[in-house]
C-alpha cells in the first residue's frame, strides 16, 4: 500500500522495484512521525514515511487529546528533571520545556478548539509543578491525528502503509546511517535516505518478552496501538544505540480479559468501591490511587519473597449493585481500545450498566461477599490467565479475609473515618446493596516510555554517548520522561517538540551522493 497526498510531491524517487530514494525516511506514522515529516518537508527535504499498520495514527489517534503545556521554561525544565530522577540531562529537559511552552500557539495555528486546564501536574509537590497546564483538544486524539494527517496530505508526502521497517542501514566506513530496510508483504525494500532517518515507531506495549524483561512488574496490559511491538527498540539496538527509561511507563489500572490483547481503562462510576489484592486485602486509599492515573501501576509492584509472586497482580475492584447501576466501569470517552475499528485492534464499547460484561464473565457476581470470593477463585477467566501467564499469577482469594475487609470498610464508612488508609470522608460509601461484584485490575495504560537515548538535538546516542550519525528519534520511543509521567498530554507535548527538532535536523544534514547500493546490513556510500 502506498499513499500520496495532494500537491507538489517531495516524496520518494523509485530506483527499481525494490529500492527507493529520499532525503529523510520516517519510521512510524503516528503523531511524532507526522510532525517530523512535515518539518523535514518544510525544511526542503524529500520525505517518505514507513508504517507497518494498514493506516497511520498510533497512540496519538487513541489518546484523550490532551497536550501538556508548561507555562514557563524554567518551571518546565525543573519539573522534567524531577520526574526523571535526574536520568534525563538538563539540556534535554530544557529544550523540551522551551518548545513545549509554545504548544498553545501551535494548537492555535492548527485551528484546534480546546479547553485549558491549569495546575494539571499529577505530582504537585515536585519542583516546577505549578507551571504545568494542559489543553484538551475537542475531538480528542482522533482530531489531533486527523489534523496532522491533513498536513501530510497537503504536502503530498509519500506514506508507505503495510510496510514494516526491519533494519537501519549504515555505511561500513563512515558509520553514517544511510537508509532503512523494510518488508512490504513478501517484498524486501531498501529506502535510501540521503540525509537521515527518524525513528518514531512507538513503544513496546505489545511485546511480551520485552515487557517481562524491562518493566518493573509483569504482566502489564496496555490499551494503546497494538502495532507497537518494539520494532524501533530492536533496530536501534542493532546499530549500537544506548537505551534508557526501559522500566518506565504511562500506566494505571486496566481491566483485561483473554479474549482481547488490549485492556480497558477503568473508572469507578461511584465512590462505593474498594480495591483489594488477590488475597482479599485492601492496600491503599483507593481514591488517592486513582488520582495518579498515569503512574499508579507502580503501586502494584510489591513483591512477596516468600510466595514468589506479586500479590497485587491482579487486584480486584469490589463494588455493589448501587455502583454497578451508576454507570459503565469503562465509559466511552472517545479514546482507547474502543475508539478504533476492530480491524486495527479495536474492541466493543463497554455496556452502560455493565450487563454485557457480567454475561461474558468479565465482571463476577455473588449474592454475598463470600460467594463472590468463591466465584473469583473458580472463574474460567483465571484458567485462561494461568495458562497464558503461568501459575505465579493464579488467584486464591480468601473468602473470610475478603468478608472481613468489606465489613471493616463498611464500619469505617459509618463513622466516616478510614483508620486503615485515611480515605477522605466524602468518598466513604458503604458496600451495602447486594449482589456484589468484582472486576480484575492489571497494571496497564497507554504506553511504555523506553527506547534509544536522544539528546537535545533529537539525535540517537550510542553506548559511549556519541550521536549515531544521521539517526534521530521522536515520540514515546525513548521518551524523556524516565520515571514519573507528568500529566495528561505529556507524550503529545513531547512528540510535537522532538518531532519538529528531529525533522528539521535530519533535513539539515549534508546529502549523501545518490543511488548508492546497499550491501548486507550496511552499505557503502
Amino acid at each position: 500500500m502506498s499513499r500520496k497526498h495532494g500537491g507538489q510531491s517531495r516524496g520518494l524517487t523509485s530506483l527499481n522495484a525494490r529500492e527507493v530514494e529520499t532525503d529523510v525516511a520516517i519510521v512510524g506514522y503516528g503523531g511524532a512521525g507526522a510532525i517530523a515529516a512535515v518539518e523535514a518537508y518544510d525544511s526542503g527535504a524529500r520525505v517518505v514515511i514507513l508504517e507497518k499498520a494498514p493506516r497511520g495514527g498510533g497512540n496519538t489517534m487513541m489518546c484523550g487529546g490532551y497536550i501538556l503545556w508548561p507555562t514557563d521554561i524554567e518551571g518546565g525544565t525543573a519539573h522534567a528533571e524531577a520526574l526523571s530522577w535526574g536520568t534525563t540531562p538538563e539540556a534535554v529537559c530544557r529544550v523540551w520545556a522551551a518548545g513545549a511552552t509554545k504548544v498553545k500557539q501551535w494548537a492555535d495555528g492548527m485551528g484546534f478548539t480546546y479547553k485549558l486546564r491549569v495546575h494539571a501536574a499529577e505530582f504537585k509537590d515536585l519542583p516546577g509543578a505549578s507551571s504545568i497546564s494542559n489543553l484538551l483538544v475537542d475531538g480528542g486524539g482522533k482530531a489531533v491525528f486527523a489534523a496532522l494527517d491533513a498536513e501530510v496530505r497537503k504536502r503530498r508526502i509519500e506514506v508507505l502503509l503495510g510496510t514494516r521497517a526491519t533494519e537501519i542501514v549504515r555505511d561500513t566506513e563512515t558509520m553514517e546511517v544511510t537508509g532503512v530496510r523494510a518488508l512490504r508483504g513478501r517484498t524486501e525494500l531498501f529506502v535510501r535516505a540521503r540525509r537521515g532517518v527518524v525513528l518514531s515507531a512507538g513503544g513496546f506495549e505489545f511485546d511480551e518478552e520485552a515487557k517481562s524483561n524491562f518493566l518493573r512488574c509483569y504482566p502489564v496490559r496496555f490499551w494503546g496501538w497494538q502495532y507497537n511491538t518494539g520494532d524501533g527498540v530492536a533496530m536501534a539496538q542493532k546499530v549500537g544505540a544506548k537505551l534508557w527509561h526501559m522500566n518506565a511507563m504511562s500506566a494505571g489500572l486496566s481491566a483485561w480479559f483473554p479474549e482481547y490483547p488490549s485492556s480497558w481503562r477503568v473508572f469507578a462510576p461511584s465512590t462505593g468501591f474498594v480495591v483489594v489484592d488477590k488475597r482479599g486485602r485492601r492496600y491503599c486509599d483507593e481514591t488517592s490511587l486513582f488520582s495518579f492515573r498515569h503512574t499508579l501501576a507502580y503501586a502494584l509492584t510489591e513483591f512477596d519473597l516468600r510466595k514468589n509472586e506479586y500479590p497485587r497482580i491482579p487486584s480486584f475492584m469490589i463494588f455493589d449493585e448501587t455502583t454497578r447501576m451508576a454507570g459503565p466501569l469503562s465509559p466511552d470517552l472517545g479514546f482507547g481500545v474502543s475508539s478504533i475499528p476492530k480491524g486495527l485492534g479495536g474492541a466493543p464499547k463497554w455496556s452502560k450498566e455493565n450487563e454485557a460484561e457480567i454475561e461474558r464473565g468479565w465482571i463476577l457476581r455473588g449474592d454475598t461477599v463470600t460467594e463472590l470470593a468463591s466465584k473469583i477463585n473458580s472463574a474460567k477467566t483465571w484458567n485462561s490467565c494461568q495458562k497464558e501467564l503461568g501459575t505465579h499469577y493464579g488467584v486464591s482469594m480468601d473468602a473470610e479475609v475478603l468478608r472481613k475487609t468489606i465489613d471493616e470498610y463498611n464500619q469505617y464508612c459509618a463513622t466516616k473515618d478510614d483508620r486503615a488508609f485515611g480515605r477522605r470522608p466524602e468518598t466513604m460509601t458503604a458496600l451495602a446493596t447486594p449482589p456484589f461484584y468484582s472486576v480484575a485490575l492489571w497494571p496497564g495504560g497507554p504506553n511504555t516510555l523506553g527506547g534509544p537515548v536522544r539528546n537535545e538535538k533529537a539525535q540517537v546516542l550510542d553506548s559511549a554517548g556519541n550521536p549515531i550519525p544521521r539517526l534521530y528519534s521522536a515520540g514515546e520511543l525513548g521518551s524523556i520522561f524516565g520515571f514519573l509521567y507528568p500529566a495528561s498530554g505529556g507524550n503529545v507535548s513531547e512528540l510535537i517538540v522532538f518531532g519538529q527538532i528531529a525533522g528539521r535536523n535530519a533535513a539539515g544534514e549534508r546529502p549523501i551522493p545518490s543511488r548508492a547500493k546497499p550491501q548486507g546490513g550496511r552499505h557503502r556510500a
